[in-house]
């Protein structure tokens, strides 16, 4: 398990990521120090294949310490999760993690399955939308009632449901 020090996660749709920018930039962030992240974003209906060929080409880059599948849409079930986990698994012998959101409420159920079947790492967010504390300390609550796994809540600005700004509002440590 990796520790959070210098960790900094990059987020790559996976179709871009036989560029040449993503590798450049875990290899430098690397080579700084860091523990690097990437995340394979909008991996959900992917061909596994696609997704087995990326984990090939992360792994031949020598730098990535954790490499991360999102349900970037919020609507995988557990078949896709358990799908895109097993491709990633045929190319990639490092730590695995699933970024989960959850606009269908299947995040905690689906980081869950993806931690029975074999994921370390595990990203699990609230809708974007603004739900004010009223609504995310519950969820947070679930999640934390859920698992044994330890949970970092990174406050960070939201939507504000009413136009292109943002406001922070505090969730209480559970």
């Amino acid at each position: 398990m990796i520790l959070f020090g210098k960790l900094t996660k990059m987020c790559v749709k996976i179709c871009k990521l036989l560029g040449f920018e993503a590798e450049v930039i875990c290899k430098t962030l690397k080579n700084k120090g860091y523990i690097v992240g990437l995340n394979m974003m909008q991996a959900g209906g992917k061909s596994s294949d696609l997704i087995t060929n990326s984990s090939s080409k992360v792994a031949s880059w020598n730098c990535v310490d954790v490499l991360y599948f999102a349900d970037s849409i919020g609507n995988m079930d557990q078949t896709e999760v358990e799908r895109i986990l097993s491709a990633i698994q045929l190319a990639w012998s490092g730590e695995i993690g699933i970024h989960a959101h959850d606009n269908m409420n299947r995040a905690i159920s689906n980081t869950l399955h993806a931690e029975s079947i074999g994921a370390d790492f595990f990203l699990v967010y609230f809708p974007e939308r603004d739900y004010g504390d009223e609504h995310s300390i519950p969820f947070f609550k679930k999640l934390h009632d859920s698992t044994n796994i330890d949970i970092l809540i990174h406050e960070m600005p939201r939507r504000n449901g009413l136009g292109p700004g943002s406001k922070q509002y505090s969730v209480e440590l559970l």
